[in-house]
């Protein structure tokens, strides 16, 4: 997947109603607050919800200090194949503009190492992306610890297996209550496919989720700072641009 980053000017990815064309196919943003980010541990992660008890992911090296900060996704309107899609994904940590983004990067990542036109993302294998503090996942795993789900070295012998087998299961059925059915729930009654879920974890941090772009795939995310070097957002780009043309491009 070519790196695109976010449109090259994310002010304009995210004005509301502004019309454009993508590859000759007209189009038109609609900018919509989906929630607040609780951070609580100045550390964010962003991956696919429905992955989180396997895949376990890393936060972002960048750190922010801790608060509630709007969530907003940028939707495209179009007659092409991207019409009704989420573009982008942004936790604003800053009303200031952003003028300069960089890569969000994840321990042992080095944008050094990277091919031309590459990134370094996350997977996507639902269709679903999102937004959360590392203490909320912290909490969850310690939810499945608790429950005896944590141990899953490969089994060595057939009755390893079948209790491998059972605690998957229970493990799945577990999450599905408590994480997956109600943000599912949330995306379903969503005009955009986002929304945010809190959870029952000693912070009342939530998860803040939404529709991927196309679906899946590998997505990047980049913070974005203003002229005073400060953070102003984080922003992930699912990939719809290619060639864009404005129509009235602001200032």
């Amino acid at each position: 997947m070519k790196l695109v980053g976010p449109s090259a000017n994310p002010s304009l990815a995210f004005t509301n109603s502004l019309r454009g064309r993508d590859n000759g196919v007209p189009f038109s943003i609609q900018k919509e607050q989906v929630g607040e980010l609780l951070v609580t541990s100045g550390s964010i992660i962003a991956c696919d919800p429905y992955f989180l008890p396997l895949s376990r992911p890393k936060p972002y090296t960048t750190k922010i200090p801790p608060g509630r900060y709007p969530v907003f996704v940028s939707g495209i309107q179009s007659e092409g194949i991207c019409g009704g899609r989420v573009a982008f994904a942004q936790v604003q940590l800053s009303k200031q503009e952003g003028v300069r983004w960089e890569m969000a990067l994840r321990p042992g990542e080095d944008v050094s190492t990277l091919a031309p036109d590459h990134f370094f993302g996350y997977g996507v294998d639902s269709g679903t992306s999102c937004f959360l503090d590392q203490d909320v996942q912290a909490w969850l795993l310690e939810q499945f610890k608790a429950r005896g789900y944590a141990d899953w070295s490969p089994p060595q012998t057939q009755e390893e297996a079948e209790a491998w087998q059972k605690r998957w299961e229970a493990m799945t059925a577990f999450f599905y209550d408590q994480v997956g059915d109600p943000l599912l729930r949330i995306l379903e009654s969503s005009r955009l496919g986002a929304g945010s879920m809190t959870l029952k974890s000693p912070t009342g941090g939530n998860i803040v989720a939404f529709h991927s772009g196309y679906g899946d795939g590998s997505y990047p995310s980049y913070f974005l700072y203003t002229a005073e070097g400060s953070l102003s957002s984080l922003i992930t780009d699912f990939g719809i641009f290619q060639d864009v043309e404005w129509d009235s491009p602001l200032s």
